[in-house]
């Protein structure tokens, strides 16, 4: 009986009480694409808004200030924490690298964009919201699929992250 009692007791903390409703699911989900977009837009993308006029030449590279909320390298790459886990997040760190530098206290691009993401950043959360499907949600786990193609997003401390790029270059 006591076995009994102790399983069903274990059952229930495993399916129940960590398990996300629909609605808490939905924000989680839509919250972990945002935050992968974003880092896949600020490294992969077009990149940030950058200043025409406000360069600094360093080594034979021309360094354009960049326009955006984001004041360091140390902020892209939380970004890209947000959104990514593992061999994906590192990629996109290093890209940063080669593609943002801290210059005089202030963040800096090369300029040099990359490719067309699928959304627009200032509505990607509301079109991602249509294209996007709660296959299975788990404790630790949710199954999406993201226009006919299924991902899985795993919880990471306080956050849901992917550990497989989800945006790419189209």
């Amino acid at each position: 009986m006591k076995k009994l009692l102790l399983g069903l007791v274990t059952l229930i903390m495993l399916t129940g009480c960590a398990t996300l409703d629909d609605d808490e699911a939905k924000v989680a989900v839509l919250d972990a694409l945002e935050n992968a977009y974003k880092a896949s837009y600020i490294a992969d993308g077009i990149g940030l808004a950058v200043f025409a006029d406000q360069t600094i030449v360093e080594e034979g590279t021309t360094w354009y200030r960049v326009a955006d909320n984001y004041g360091s390298v140390k902020e892209l790459k939380e970004q890209v924490d947000k959104g990514y886990n593992g061999e994906v997040s590192e990629e996109l760190k290093n890209t940063i690298d080669k593609k943002y530098k801290d210059i005089d206290g202030k963040l800096y691009s090369t300029g040099v964009g990359g490719c067309p993401l699928p959304y627009e950043i200032d509505t990607a959360r509301e079109d991602m919201e249509e294209d996007v499907k709660i296959n299975e949600i788990k404790s630790k786990k949710i199954t999406i699929t993201l226009k006919e193609i299924e991902y899985t997003l795993i919880k990471k401390s306080d956050k849901w992250v992917s550990e497989e790029k989800i945006f790419s270059c189209n």
